[in-house]
């Protein structure tokens, strides 16, 4: 995978349209990122129900169509990119699994066994992401080993103020809800190997559940240059003498 690995999630970005949603791909795949992420229920009661939701309406928008899957793994595939979605319904995941390269756990999903255990048996070598919002440290022992943790601080958007970035652990990642171009970069300073950030298009209506942390296709291209300039500078962390200083050694003062 690069480093790091940026996931641009277009979420319910798309509308209800799958025209809407083939562009988002290209948008992602514009800007550089390295997987476009949409997300998928099957039932909108069941959503509801299993979030302790009691509003009716609640998720009867927001996910693609299962008669899209292929299109969207094909197109992401056809810009050299790969095709993510987050799962939230345990009788979904075979489904999904029949097309995705990467799967992804949101936060309030995190610690649901049925539904990572269902993720577990089917995804083989492919990535496998969840979100730790709205844990504490010691929560971690409840998640499933083998995923690639994000930290998140689950606030639609989040205050900058409030990203604890430096609770990121080596090699994990962060998910991005500050809808600040700079965040993933400094993310990746305080050593996230990979990124997740929410986009939309410019046609976009402000209405939209995911308009308030989402960035816009210029924004989207500005955060993943400041991603990958932040790594370069990074490095690898080891404190050793560096080529281009090499040539001052011999000015060094030795006691």
């Amino acid at each position: 995978m690069p480093n790091p690995y940026i996931i641009a999630e277009a979420g319910s970005c798309h509308e209800e349209t799958l025209s809407n949603a083939i562009r988002l791909i290209e948008v992602a795949a514009e800007a550089g990122a390295d997987a476009c992420k949409f997300q998928m229920w099957s039932s909108p009661t069941r959503m509801r129900e299993r979030r302790h939701i009691d509003t009716s309406g609640q998720y009867d928008q927001g996910s693609i169509r299962p008669q899209w899957l292929s299109n969207l793994r094909d197109k992401c595939h056809a810009v050299n990119i790969a095709f993510a979605c987050s799962v939230y319904l345990p009788e979904d995941v075979m489904e999904i699994s029949q097309y995705v390269d990467v799967f992804k756990v949101s936060s309030f999903e995190a610690r649901d066994r049925e539904l990572t255990d269902a993720i577990a048996r089917v995804k083989g070598d492919r990535p496998w992401f969840i979100s730790t919002g709205m844990q504490e440290e010691s929560d971690d022992a409840a998640l499933p080993k083998e995923a690639i943790y994000l930290h998140c601080v689950s606030a639609y958007p989040c205050p900058l103020e409030e990203a604890n970035l430096g609770a990121i652990e080596p090699h994990e990642g962060y998910s991005d809800h500050t809808r600040c171009i700079y965040t993933g970069g400094l993310a990746v300073a305080c050593g996230a190997d990979y990124l997740e950030v929410h986009y939309r298009l410019d046609s976009t209506s402000a209405a939209c559940p995911d308009y308030p942390v989402a960035l816009s296709p210029s924004q989207l291209a500005q955060y993943v240059m400041f991603a990958r300039t932040a790594a370069e500078a990074r490095g690898d962390g080891v404190k050793r003498v560096m080529e281009c200083e090499r040539p001052n050694l011999r000015y060094r003062v030795l006691g």
